[in-house]
């Protein structure tokens, strides 16, 4: 089952004829340089851009009539939060999703507290978003998208520039839905290409490669044309030359655990 189809999906000279699919609980990582179309993919599925072609969100088409409907399926943390922000408070930015699902006030103060704790914004709540610097901005965006415990989870390069403890609390959140819900992470970072099962390529507004994990690094030399390689890849590459390993790792630790055996 897909929770997401795109079907030559055209936007004026960014997308052209966009096709891929997203298939039901994939964790699927779309890397892209600066300007391929990440950001536009996103703002579409938000409902913020008109196109053309046929977007599918779990056999629902994407307009402005079904809205309302996919907005209950699918929730975005993105990085332009400046744009999108409407609430008065982080609290009222975070209880938003759960109000237009109707759920009563004192489950909604249960839930942002719960959440706020678990990515540590205890004391962010009642501050301005507008107040907040670039990684607090980041987490009150991802914080929202996972409230409502969405089907499907649209990340906008949210984990690329932030410190090792901010980014440590996204990954492990990611890693518990893994496999539970569908996860589309768009980033300019290969490296974040192994928390997922799936990988594809985004260049110049059209998918140029999409596969699994496993397959996606097989062909090194045709993926280098288009991304930077992740470190274990590269280094799993080299030791390979000199007959130092048979293996493609994406796993550093490991790489070097079996070395030193």
């Amino acid at each position: 089952m897909e929770s997401l189809k795109f079907k030559n999906v055209k936007y004026k000279n960014v997308l052209n004829d966009l096709s891929f699919k997203v298939e039901k609980n994939d964790f699927l990582t779309v890397i892209g340089l600066n300007g391929s179309g990440k950001s536009t993919i996103v703002k579409i599925l938000m409902g913020l851009l008109e196109f053309q072609g046929m977007i599918l969100i779990d056999d629902i088409a994407l307009n402005d009539n079904t809205l309302n409907v996919t907005d209950r399926k699918i929730s975005f943390a993105v990085n332009d939060l400046d744009e999108l922000i409407l609430a008065e408070t982080v609290f009222d930015e975070l209880a938003f999703p759960l109000e237009n699902l109707g759920k009563v006030p004192a489950h909604i103060n249960k839930l942002v507290h719960e959440v706020a704790e678990r990515l540590q914004i205890e004391n962010l709540l009642y501050k301005k978003p507008l107040e907040l610097n670039f990684e607090e901005k980041k987490i009150v965006s991802f914080a929202a998208s996972i409230i409502s415990k969405p089907d499907i989870l649209v990340l906008d390069n949210i984990i690329e520039g932030l410190s090792y403890n901010n980014r440590k609390k996204i990954i492990d959140i990611l890693l518990e839905y893994k496999d539970k819900i569908t996860i589309v992470n768009f980033t300019t970072n290969s490296e974040e290409s192994l928390l997922g099962n799936k990988v594809a390529i985004l260049d110049k507004g059209k998918i140029v490669c999409l596969k699994k994990l496993n397959d996606f690094y097989k062909e090194t030399d045709e993926i280098s044309k288009y991304i930077e390689l992740p470190f274990s890849v590269d280094l799993s590459n080299r030791l390979k030359f000199y007959d130092l390993t048979d293996k493609l790792y994406f796993d550093l630790e490991k790489l070097v655990n079996d070395l030193w055996k």
